[in-house]
């Protein structure tokens, strides 16, 4: 399947190509040729600068070629790099970012042309250490000439499309979350009290074990309810030595670069059902809070408990 798209993409281009008047149209060796050329030449400048060099990504490349097509067809104007990359099939993402360039007169090296063009266009996107993988294209239309450079840092889903966390840097300490935790403890109680019902006690146990399952979801690189050995929460509660309480639920939220974490994620599982009715259980009497991030993710993880009757 891949083989007849990459046919029909060469054939487009063939097309655009052919069609082009004004000067004497590359032939799409040369494109390729320079293309090739031109990503090594913005890999160099990274790895000289100290950032990681990038892995050029097919789908990538032919978002590039259509953001210059769009070009060529004065429809910048109306360009959503979101909803392109979407159209690509390209859903999970952390970030994504383009640079467009145009000149018009053709050169001995044309990579370094583009090259030079696509850094004078820059805005820190050719050098940015957040991208992972990237795509390039150059075109030529009517006597112009388009390069263009599209990058991203792609990230992989769950089965149920949630984007599985990326770790880039080390994890906080705990010393440092405890405020995040306390204000989120806060904010919940406020829910409830919102909704006539009791505030629920702080239990440092089942906040230990919600911590300690928010660090290893972000560890491991998963988010849910069900870690990578398919182990549920009911499992990993008997797992614990925890018999105070009768009953338990698990609230979990994930979320990217946010500036106020603890709000957030409480407007997040509000927003849910399933971990809203957790939250407005009146039967439940304690909880805990666990909170892990590396300073881009953070996963929030709320325990809560039935304390059996005496």
């Amino acid at each position: 399947m891949r083989s007849s798209f990459k046919t029909i993409a060469v054939a487009v281009l063939a097309m655009f190509l052919a069609g082009c008047s004004g000067g004497s149209a590359p032939s799409i060796l040369e494109i390729e040729r320079w293309e090739g050329e031109l990503f090594e030449k913005i890999n160099t400048d990274r790895r000289l600068a100290g950032v990681k060099s990038l892995e050029r990504d097919e789908i990538l490349d032919r978002v590039a070629g259509e953001i210059a097509f769009l070009a060529t067809e004065n429809k910048l104007e109306s360009l959503q790099i979101r909803d392109l990359l979407r159209e690509y099939g390209i859903t999970a993402y952390i970030i994504a970012g383009h640079i467009i360039a145009s000149f018009e007169n053709r050169s001995g090296n044309m990579a370094n042309t583009a090259h030079n063009e696509l850094i004078a266009a820059d805005d820190g996107i050719l050098d940015n250490p957040d991208f992972r993988t990237a795509g390039v294209a150059v075109r030529y239309f009517d006597g112009e000439y388009f390069a263009v450079f599209v990058g991203a840092h792609l990230v992989e889903t769950d089965a149920n499309g949630n984007l599985k966390p990326i770790i880039t840097a080390r994890l906080w300490e705990r010393s440092e979350l405890l405020k995040y935790e306390e204000e989120h403890l806060a904010i919940l109680n406020k829910v409830r009290e919102e909704n006539e019902l009791t505030t629920l006690e702080k239990d440092d146990q089942l906040a230990a074990f919600a911590r300690a399952y928010a660090e290893k979801m972000l560890k491991s690189g998963f988010f849910g309810h069900n870690d990578p050995a398919g182990k549920g929460f009911v499992e990993r509660i008997d797992e614990t030595s925890m018999n105070r309480f009768s009953s338990w639920g698990e609230n979990l939220a994930s979320l990217l670069r946010t500036e106020n974490p603890s709000a957030d994620a409480m407007q997040r599982l509000m927003e849910s059902p399933g971990h809203r009715a957790n939250i407005l259980r009146p039967g439940f009497t304690h909880v805990g809070v666990g909170v892990a991030t590396d300073g881009r993710w953070w996963i929030f993880v709320q325990i809560f408990g039935i304390e059996r009757r005496s």
